[in-house]
């Protein structure tokens, strides 16, 4: 894979557009969220889908790769590959802060 730095996180399917939501309105990346939670939802237990896109951060485009393995059923494992070291800290902040947030 291209991308070289990672956030990722095990979450409840139930969580996972809040997340998504969360991280587009801290970080303004022009996330699709309803197609990447469509997306994250659709993937079947056991399987593991990849879909590659740009964002805008700080004013530059950054390649992201989202990826979501289905480890069990309703609890999706997801990460975000992304080219930009800064980029990949502010997402795994964005998880820590959501994982506080709900007590995880």
């Amino acid at each position: 894979m291209a991308n070289k730095y990672e956030a990722s996180m095990n979450f409840d399917l139930e969580m996972v557009r809040e997340f998504l939501d969360q991280i587009e309105d801290e970080l303004e990346l022009g996330l699709e969220v309803d197609d990447l939670f469509d997306f994250t939802e659709n993937t079947d237990v056991e399987d593991e889908r990849q879909r590659t896109f740009d964002v805008e951060f700080r004013g530059d485009d950054v390649s992201m790769t989202y990826v979501v393995f289905m480890d069990d059923i309703d609890a999706p494992d997801v990460a975000f590959f992304v080219s930009d070291e800064e980029l990949a800290d502010a997402i795994n902040k964005q998880m820590e802060a959501f994982c506080q947030k709900h007590g995880l």
